[in-house]
């Protein structure tokens, strides 16, 4: 009877255990699965910024001019920023990280991790921009080449209206086709960035680091 009594509180008290362990792993389950989300909404939604491609519209006899050499601020940001105390709305990762509640603790490894980040970056902004200083260049060189035949007469200044319009036309398509080109690299840079914010940051905070990100 002893023994019988001592089995049946060992099958209960395993049962109670793996009960246990079951609830624990559904709520890491759970945490894991809102996390990822947060992850994937913010890359998806800071791809698609970089992918936005606009080359003003200006007067035929200005430059042509690409903002920001077509980079946007969240893959370059910069761990400095984070103890400046006036911060451009634009920075908008920053904005939202300055936001939280951060432990000493906590700032200090994020910062690390944006190093981390910066560094993973550099060498890959630097092709980018030369990429886009090259294609402006180029583009430059055909819109002045258009201005000194309007000025020696050969092209009428309607002509000339219309070919520069032409030519920022197709240079807002050369760069679409360059920043689908780096596209993937910025976004692989970028989720590992934020799987390591997310070892970082606790559940809450990165919910709402998200949540002021992209809504």
């Amino acid at each position: 009877m002893k023994n019988y009594r001592a089995l049946l509180f060992a099958l209960l008290t395993g049962l109670l255990i793996v009960s246990a362990c079951n609830k624990e792993q559904e709520v890491v389950t759970n945490k894991d699965v809102m996390v990822e989300s947060a992850i994937k909404a913010m890359v998806a939604a800071t791809n698609n910024e970089y992918l936005q491609v606009v080359v003003p519209e200006t007067s035929p006899y200005a430059e042509f001019q690409i903002p920001n050499l077509g980079m946007i601020t969240q893959y370059l940001a910069d761990d400095a920023m984070l103890s400046a105390r006036n911060v451009k709305p634009d920075h908008r990762m920053i904005v939202c990280l300055k936001k939280l509640t951060l432990t000493d603790d906590q700032t200090a490894l994020v910062r690390r991790a944006m190093f981390g980040f910066k560094l993973r970056n550099q060498e890959l902004i630097k092709r980018h921009q030369q990429v886009i200083l090259d294609l402006k260049a180029r583009f430059e060189k055909q819109r002045k080449d258009l201005l000194a035949k309007k000025e020696a007469g050969e092209i009428t200044e309607e002509v000339f209206k219309q070919k520069v319009k032409e030519l920022r036309l197709q240079l807002q398509a050369e760069l679409k086709k360059v920043k689908e080109m780096f596209a993937g690299k910025f976004s692989g840079n970028f989720k590992f960035f934020l799987d390591k914010l997310s070892n970082i940051l606790t559940q809450e905070q990165f919910i709402a680091l998200k949540e002021c990100m992209v809504g």
